[in-house]
């Protein structure tokens, strides 16, 4: 890796996301997206980092590609509820209504007394139609 040459510790994280930013201002999407990959194996838990790299899938990536970043996201950091919330708002706006609520599910396992989560998933329910459930899990979030 060139990627770290010449880069002093205590600079790599804010050099990293510095450069990748610049290289999606030139138009280079991969080259963005690796030195982003490099970052977050140096970076794990840098919530900022996910975010970045999120953003960036968003943008630029296929709903493959975010979903494949939210869901390490998800793994890496299980109790940033955001991270939950916008898979499964990603798979809920993809049509994949099943999957969003196995996200949430997952959310809750990881986060059980997160009130955002059971409000999302309330809110999941009631726009599918589904408005029992929603009750259901409203009554649980009390």
């Amino acid at each position: 890796h060139t990627i770290g040459t010449d880069v002093e510790e205590q600079d790599q994280f804010r050099t990293w996301t510095e450069d990748a930013k610049g290289c999606l201002v030139r138009g280079s999407v991969a080259t963005a997206r690796a030195i982003l990959s490099h970052a977050l194996e140096v970076f794990p838990n840098k919530r900022a980092l996910w975010m970045q790299m999120i953003q960036l899938e968003r943008e630029h990536g296929t709903p493959e590609s975010l979903d494949k970043e939210l869901a390490s996201a998800c793994e890496r950091l299980p109790h940033i509820e955001l991270f939950w919330l916008l898979r499964a708002k990603e798979c809920w706006v993809g049509g994949n209504v099943d999957k969003a609520r196995q996200v949430l599910t997952d959310a809750f396992n990881a986060n059980p007394d997160s009130e955002t989560v059971w409000l999302a998933a309330a809110k999941l329910e009631w726009e599918n139609g589904e408005v029992e459930r929603a009750r259901v899990l409203l009554e649980r979030a009390r």
